[in-house]
């Protein structure tokens, strides 16, 4: 029986990277479409098949006949540097055109692939307190607006196939996401938490992103919007302490929030802001997750 294929757009980051070699062991045969070919290749050795692949290009078209799912990843990274209104248009325009491409090119398929494409929980802005789910009203700000364009941009494809967008929260992993960064001030023994510190942080460990995705390729019945989330958001201040727990490092530094907004201007919405986000799609269609425990995690990643 041949294996149920699935592409990877943008698979050479942090979290393909992890997809491609979770839906491998699972049986899956993974096509990887990137900018870079030859990047590709060298990333992603145990990926048979990579495609060229670019918004402004169609002859990547036919790869998606026969595909079970296409899992959307591309888009520049929202904390690559200071939100300058050019790096701004750049955040949007990768993520608008990319996911554009894609839903075309759904459109003229006669059998077209589920369509899973990368989201934030950026969409619910900064909500203090407040307890937000899949139903929960868009935010306002930049990272709302981007996500929100985003996600319209991937509804287009619903008169066509199934579509989930995935709101990603703050991943913890050993080799990428927000974790190695915020690891460096308590390596050198002046870490502590951000801002206010009752900001709720909605973590989740990569491995669980990962098998989130395959979840909801797995699962038919889940369509929407989808919160890839912890059920246990943490405030910043307990995350900063079971951080140095974790490290064996004092937690006592506290960075306060117009110094954070001083260096990152307008981007320190990320680390200042709170979002109490769960993930009641996952819940109600029975996911296991594998990390529920903060500590647990972290241990898990720096082992």
């Amino acid at each position: 029986m041949p294996k149920e294929k699935i592409i990877i757009a943008g698979a050479t980051g942090f979290i393909g990277r992890k997809l491609a070699q979770n839906m491998i062991e699972h049986g899956y045969d993974v096509t990887s479409f990137s900018r870079n070919v030859e990047k590709s290749k060298e990333l992603l050795q145990h990926v048979n098949s990579h495609v060229k692949w670019s918004s402004e290009s169609s002859n990547w078209h036919t790869s998606l006949e026969g595909v079970k799912a296409i899992v959307n990843l591309a888009g520049t990274p929202i904390a690559g540097k200071k939100w300058t209104e050019e790096y701004k248009q750049e955040i949007i325009d990768s993520r608008i055109k990319s996911t554009d491409s894609i839903v075309e090119a759904i459109k003229t398929l006669e059998n077209p692939p589920a369509f899973i494409n990368a989201s934030a929980i950026g969409y619910y802005g900064n909500r203090g307190e407040e307890l937000l789910h899949e139903g929960s009203e868009c935010g306002s700000g930049f990272l709302a607006d981007v996500t929100k364009k985003w996600e319209d941009s991937a509804c287009r494809a619903i008169p066509y196939t199934r579509v989930v967008s995935a709101r990603l929260g703050i991943i913890l992993g050993e080799d990428g996401g927000a974790l190695k960064k915020m690891m460096l001030p308590y390596n050198l023994f002046v870490g502590g938490p951000i801002g206010v510190g009752w900001q709720f942080m909605p973590w989740v460990h990569v491995n669980d992103i990962v098998e989130m995705f395959r979840f909801v390729i797995e699962n038919e019945e889940i369509s929407g919007p989808v919160n890839f989330v912890n059920p246990n958001p943490a405030t910043m201040n307990d995350f900063a302490k079971e951080l140095g727990k974790a490290l064996n490092r004092p937690s006592i530094v506290k960075v306060p929030e117009f110094m954070i907004k001083l260096i990152l201007g307008e981007s320190a919405d990320m680390v200042t802001g709170s979002a109490r986000v769960v993930p009641d799609v996952l819940l109600k269609n029975n996911y296991q997750f594998k990390f529920t425990d903060l500590y647990a995690a972290l241990k898990d990643i720096l082992k």
